[in-house]
């Protein structure tokens, strides 16, 4: 079991942090990608009737991703951090317990979702006139529920394991099938939206099966007693988990708040765009999230290792690169806006309102690779607290207000203006954070060891 996990601890940690973000990053790219071409897909298969039914479900898939996305990091941290300390035989039970617990829950989301689709669709944004694809749509989604939670809970614990080129895999296999099915279901068969859920059921199934085929033949191998969930393992996981749950559900519910501003202040096309928006932004912070993910087992591993200088090492190094990728992101954006947005639509009103949108919607994209690694780093050393007042303040106690004021003041374009002044305002309070934190580990959280840095970084 050491060979899978080991080199955590020894091996350089500039190409250490490359060898496992790059994989992560990959995979994130792909399987953000995939969201971005069903919006493109979509587009120019469906029209703009389409990207608003997709962008009213997509809160509730947020929701449908947010227990197995919890779970998962929470298991990515109590893994990494007990195969730090040796503990071998408690990593591989926390993992049965996580993917256990998603399968569950998963499956009372599908069961609950179809009974209440159409009040759930009107509760999150939709309209009388895109309640009928909707709801199709939604219904279709639900079905792949579970195969989501196995999927996503086991991909988090091949990154816990450092395992990130296995992970990249899955994530491949997810997104490909999806971004191959999407234009066959389509534009072949004539299947119009519910062929783009069923292409999502389809690649979650087979990412599902895949993953369970990896576990296997690593060190978390599993048997059937380790899928039944244990209380004791899962409060373990509770702090880390729920912060990320609280982010992912509180997401959620801000979409569907954003849905309903924009249909107010405007009307469903608006929904449209704010659709293509939302979807090119998380394509954009796929790869700061690859490299916070790549710095998690790594920083795990060595704090329960009590390596503090080379956890210290790789908080630096994360920082760096995702500011670095933030600041690419932004430059492309403002420099070729209309080559960009006329992927998704060939509507020349929709291209106009985004580009229009994005000029104020990413003004604070500079400041998210800060946030993003910095709520990692108390999710991977199990610093719950910490990791959840970063996503109270991010979802509830700045975009909220500001959705609920800016847009009285500017209409539309207050609402775009309320993402940059929240990209600050939780920059600083993650800076605020960090400084309260700056003790946990011993000889300061900043202050590594001068003797032999050179080499660690090398």
């Amino acid at each position: 079991m050491n060979s899978d996990s080991a080199h955590l601890g020894t091996e350089p940690l500039g190409r250490l942090l490359w060898k496992q973000s790059l994989p992560a990053a990959v995979g994130m790219i792909v399987l953000s990608l995939y969201n971005v071409a069903d919006a493109v897909f979509v587009g120019r298969g469906v029209g703009i009737s389409g990207l608003t039914g997709i962008t009213v479900v997509f809160p509730l898939q947020i929701l449908l991703s947010a227990v197995a996305l919890a779970l998962g990091v929470g298991a990515s941290s109590f893994i990494s951090r007990n195969l730090g300390s040796r503990n071998y035989h408690v990593a591989r039970s926390g993992l049965g317990t996580a993917l256990g617990t998603a399968v569950l829950v998963e499956t009372l989301f599908l069961m609950g979702g179809w009974l209440w689709t159409e009040p759930l669709l009107s509760l999150f944004g939709a309209s009388e006139n895109i309640l009928s694809q909707g709801s199709t749509y939604f219904r279709i989604v639900l079905c792949g529920a579970p195969f989501l939670g196995f999927a996503m809970v086991g991909n988090y614990a091949l990154r816990g394991e450092g395992r990130a080129l296995a992970s990249m895999n899955m994530l491949l296999l997810m997104a490909g099938l999806n971004i191959l099915l999407d234009p066959l279901f389509i534009f072949v068969y004539s299947l119009g939206l519910p062929g783009v859920a069923w292409a999502t059921v389809f690649s979650q199934a087979a990412a599902a099966v895949w993953v369970f085929l990896l576990l296997q033949r690593g060190s978390l191998r599993l048997s059937p007693r380790n899928l039944i969930p244990r209380f004791s393992l899962l409060r373990d996981m509770g702090g880390v988990a729920f912060s990320s749950f609280l982010r992912s559900a509180s997401g959620s519910f801000l979409v569907a708040l954003l849905n309903h501003t924009l249909r107010h202040y405007g009307n469903d096309a608006w929904v449209a765009v704010a659709g293509v928006l939302l979807r090119l932004s998380s394509f954009g912070i796929t790869p700061v999230l690859g490299i916070a993910q790549g710095m998690q087992p790594i920083l795990g591993y060595n704090y329960g290792a009590r390596l503090y200088s080379r956890a210290c090492g790789a908080i630096r190094l994360a920082l760096g690169w995702s500011t670095f990728f933030c600041v690419l992101f932004f430059g492309s954006i403002f420099l070729f806006p209309h080559e960009i947005f006329r992927f998704f639509s060939p509507d020349p009103l929709l291209v106009e309102r985004a580009v229009q949108g994005s000029r104020i919607m990413y003004l604070g994209y500079l400041f998210v690779g800060f946030q993003v690694v910095g709520t990692t780093v108390f999710q991977a050393l199990g610093k719950g607290l910490g990791a959840s007042v970063l996503s109270l303040g991010r979802q509830l106690l700045f975009f909220l207000p500001g959705l609920l004021f800016l847009p009285r003041i500017w209409g539309i374009p207050g609402i775009w203006a309320v993402f940059p002044a929240v990209d600050v305002l939780t920059a600083l309070l993650t800076a605020w954070l960090f400084y309260r934190y700056r003790r946990i580990l011993p000889g300061e959280l900043w202050k590594c060891e001068r003797e032999g840095r050179k080499n660690e970084y090398s």
